[in-house]
């Protein structure tokens, strides 16, 4: 698993999460997936369920595989959408609406992994990624405070 992709955007913070408890991580994690949904529409049962379930301070795997595949499907509509715009068949505001609600739900995706460091980085940077003051993410996620 590659941890170094909240390193290239925030190194400080990716080293405060690699340093912190297993229950700070968590709430990072909440945090992060917590502020992307905050930014980015997402209206789906199975997302509002998962953010529940981290709220409540429980993981479910079976829940965490149908969010990943859940964001496939996004990826794969956002990444049509790319193409689209490419081509001049779509527009602009079209395809990056479709890439940040994938990312928005990779955040949550992420908050539900096993592991609380994997978790913390990679639901954090999907989040960083999602909001378009990505910046915003990161200070919310250090403070751990939505």
């Amino acid at each position: 698993m590659n941890m170094e992709r909240l390193s290239m955007v925030d190194p400080e913070l990716a080293e405060e999460l690699r340093a912190a408890d297993a229950r700070s991580r968590r709430r990072a994690a909440l945090v992060a997936a917590s502020v992307a949904l905050e930014h980015v529409e997402v209206d789906d049962l199975l997302v509002s369920r998962a953010l529940e379930t981290l709220q409540q301070g429980n993981l479910d795997e079976s829940l965490r595989l149908e969010l990943s595949a859940l964001a496939d499907v996004l990826d794969t509509e956002y990444w049509t959408l790319q193409s689209a715009y490419e081509e001049g068949g779509a527009s602009e505001e079209s395809f990056l609406c479709a890439f940040r609600r994938a990312r928005a739900v990779a955040a949550v995706c992420f908050a539900l992994h096993p592991d609380d460091l994997y978790a913390a980085l990679e639901s954090a940077y999907e989040a960083y990624s999602a909001v378009e003051d990505g910046d915003s993410v990161l200070k919310a996620v250090a403070k751990r405070d939505v």
